[in-house]
């Protein structure tokens, strides 16, 4: 009797829903892609995921509409059945020599305008962001009544438009999740009332920095928020100056990236306790994951001071996740974290292996000691430099150590070994 190999045979005996769930997914990580969208994809497998995949609505769900693409969205819209929601991803300025049919797939799907939840629109290098401006403005605006997710994401450069999003403060959206990418905004925004979710990164300089006036109504914009990223948003503060605090008492998560931009430079412009100070604005009472990415020496001695702030300012944090792409030496970085979060749960460390090395030996003194963290549940580790490589054989020692030395004072203790780091915007 013929045998299928394991792996076909764990697919066959994968129960439909937990496939569909599957589609779905990929359905979502493949939308911004060239290639055939992933739906198409999955009906050419074998009959059984054919047969799943035409009869989920919701497999279908996720709509491209590339120059490159032309022609694919009716297609597609004939699959999506008459009351699903529907996520679309527009690309403006893509290339290609079929934009008529791009236009003629924007008039298709906008006609389910009511039905659009998820709305990602990528402005690539050379194009205009006034496309995305007459979507939500003027007497052709559309009407996005269920629209929960926002995405918008500039390729273009300085001498290009920027995107812009002031108009939005009329609007009426449920919106819940929101990235914007070299994409501005008027904090006081009404449409972020009920916000949970917000990615804003800035690398351009005609986009100007903020304010403290600006990060303050944005908090009183979004009471709701529970996870923040910033990438390269950091206010002007003027030193000596004592800013009321900014209370954000639901926010669970923050993520702040910052690398050599033209924001970034301008905010510590002589001013040489701006992290301390930058952090010193909040109070964040219920924050449980923190993140920090650099590959700018100045903001990695700027995080180090600023840690006795930081500390006062986390009193909750249980995860922290520090990523360097710089080559300095972080040798003093463990004992300050030991001193700064001793009650940490799960750390993540993205860093050169020099880096990494230099972080690991203060931590197994400290732990034959009996300090460091004796709470900690996991570790994980990335190169950051993007490549998975072979591991290190002295880390992989000291890790070992530090894991037995842990597991011996209690068994909760994991280590994970990730493929790379990966910068979380865009």
């Amino acid at each position: 009797m013929f045998m299928y190999p394991p792996s076909m045979q764990t697919w066959s005996t994968t129960p439909d829903t937990l496939l569909i769930r599957i589609f779905e997914y990929g359905a979502l990580a493949a939308l911004h892609d060239r290639d055939l969208p992933f739906a198409i994809l999955a009906t050419h497998i074998c009959r059984r995921w054919r047969s799943l995949a035409l009869l989920s609505p919701s497999v279908w769900c996720k709509l491209p509409v590339h120059p490159r693409r032309a022609g694919l969205t009716k297609f597609l819209l004939n699959h999506v059945g008459t009351t699903a929601p529907i996520s679309i991803s527009i690309h403006v300025g893509a290339g290609g020599s079929a934009h008529g049919q791009q236009n003629k797939d924007l008039k298709l799907v906008f006609a389910h305008a009511r039905r659009i939840a998820g709305l990602y629109v990528r402005v690539h290098s050379g194009a205009s962001g006034v496309f995305v401006a007459s979507l939500f403005s003027g007497p052709s605006r559309l009407e996005l009544p269920a629209l929960e997710h926002l995405e918008l994401i500039s390729a273009t450069p300085d001498g290009n438009d920027q995107l812009s999003i002031p108009l939005f403060v009329e609007s009426t959206f449920p919106l819940r999740s929101v990235v914007l990418y070299r994409a501005d905004f008027w904090c006081r925004s009404e449409i972020f009332t009920g916000l949970t979710r917000l990615t804003w990164a800035i690398h351009v300089s005609r986009i100007p920095p903020l304010s403290y006036a600006s990060l303050r109504d944005l908090a009183l914009a979004c009471p709701a928020l529970e996870h923040l990223k910033l990438d390269g948003v950091f206010p002007i503060l003027s030193e000596g100056v004592s800013y009321p605090k900014l209370h954000w008492d639901s926010l669970h998560t923050l993520e702040l990236a910052m690398d050599q931009t033209p924001t970034s430079e301008k905010a510590l412009a002589n001013h040489p306790r701006y992290a301390a100070d930058f952090l010193a604005l909040f109070s964040l009472p219920a924050l449980r994951v923190f993140a920090f990415a650099s590959g700018w020496r100045v903001a990695w001695a700027e995080f180090w001071r600023a840690l006795p702030v930081l500390a006062r300012t986390l009193p909750a944090l249980r995860t922290l996740r520090l990523a360097a792409t710089t080559h300095d030496d972080v040798s003093d970085a463990s004992p300050a974290l030991f001193a700064a979060f001793a009650q940490l749960r799960c750390l993540t460390l993205a860093a050169r292996p020099r880096q990494l090395r230099a972080f690991l030996r203060p931590w197994i003194a400290s732990a034959v000691a009996g300090t460091g963290w004796p709470d900690l549940e996991l570790l994980t580790l990335r190169w950051a430099d993007g490549g998975a490589g072979a591991v290190d054989r002295g880390i992989a020692d000291d890790v070992a150590l530090i894991e037995s030395m842990h597991k011996a004072a209690r068994t909760s203790f994991e280590v994970f070994w990730d493929s790379g780091y990966v910068r979380p915007i865009p």
